[in-house]
């Protein structure tokens, strides 16, 4: 009997792996951030583990997300990200 496969995924703030179910999949298309609740978007994408996500800690990790969509990111638009995770949060009552 064939087992089956478990995915895990590294956080992009601590760095650690998690399941791919418990993480919310960040992705960058056409210039926009995009939350990515089904995994459904082939682009690029982080992820994030939001038991452990608080305001400011996406900064910290700035140069990982830099190199992981393959762009230079500001502040501005870090501050932005979790802006939108933090509204997309409140949504889901998370």
């Amino acid at each position: 009997m064939a087992s089956k496969i478990i995915s895990y995924r590294r956080d992009i703030i601590t760095y650690k792996k998690f399941l791919k179910s418990e993480l919310l999949r960040l992705t960058f298309n056409d210039g926009k951030f995009i939350i990515d609740k089904d995994n459904l978007n082939n682009k690029r994408g982080i992820y994030l583990y939001l038991p452990n996500f608080k305001v400011g800690k996406l900064i910290r990790a700035k140069s990982r997300i830099s190199k992981a969509f393959k762009i230079t990111l500001s502040e501005e638009q870090i501050l932005k990200i979790e802006k939108e995770i933090e509204e997309w949060m409140k949504d889901k009552k998370l």
